[in-house]
């Protein structure tokens, strides 16, 4: 969870800026805190050592933690603590994946999300 959440609050491609204002002070552009964000951990089986990215892979059932980051309408999802993918705007067919704590993999989750 560590890693996913560094990740998340350090990079820009995986989370963006969030507009932000210091007291009176005009709004600006900041990377988002760990007040900012909720994060939602859970194991998921995987039919493959690849999780959820896809590729090559070991046939045997595999289990990981998922973690999601949320911030406003933005999420991150990681596999075993590795960024898979990011969703912008998230949408209805994500929250109930994540209410059903089944994400999905990378090449499912184009385009449903």
């Amino acid at each position: 969870m560590a890693a996913a959440l560094y990740t998340a609050l350090a990079d820009p491609n995986v989370l963006p800026d969030i507009e932000v204002q210091y007291g009176r002070r005009e709004k600006q552009m900041a990377r988002p805190s760990l007040y900012d964000v909720d994060v939602i951990q859970f194991p998921q089986t995987w039919g493959s050592t690849a999780l959820g990215f896809g590729g090559m892979g070991g046939a045997a059932m595999t289990k990981a933690y998922t973690t999601v980051i949320i911030c406003r309408a933005n999420a991150a999802v990681f596999f075993a603590g590795r960024h898979c993918y990011s969703v912008d705007n998230i949408n209805d067919v994500f929250m109930e994946d994540l209410k059903r704590k089944c994400m999905r993999s990378l090449k499912d989750a184009e385009g449903k999300y």
